[in-house]
């Protein structure tokens, strides 16, 4: 966590996802300011970007999944270039990069190799 090291958590991950199911980036960022700023955690120590990165790796069944993870991949991105830090574990010690390998996401590997 950026601010609060000695808290287990800055939000709640249905709180997160409230604000991701919106569709709107400005809208996230200022969620996360709000609660510690942009590598804030939830319960289980994932950051914005991790939860993002699962979330991108989903395999769609509705139209609806396929738009959420192409939210995910996209928000992906603009945390990164908002300056997010990408090498943060969460509770279980995974990274986002260990997400990525786990689903098999070339897309957020390659963003992660760049």
């Amino acid at each position: 966590m950026a601010t609060h090291p000695n808290k287990k958590f800055d939000y709640k991950l249905a709180e997160f996802f409230k604000v991701f199911f919106q569709g709107d980036f400005e809208d996230l960022i200022a969620f996360l300011n709000d609660h510690g700023g942009i590598d804030s955690v939830e319960e289980y120590r994932r950051t914005a970007f991790i939860n993002c990165v699962i979330q991108s790796g989903v395999k769609p069944t509705t139209d609806r999944d396929k738009k959420n993870i192409e939210c995910a991949k996209n928000y992906a991105k603009r945390l990164i270039d908002s300056g997010c830090d990408t090498l943060l574990k969460d509770k279980a010690g995974w990274s986002a990069l260990d997400f990525a390998k786990r689903d098999n996401n070339v897309e957020i590997l390659d963003l992660l190799d760049a």
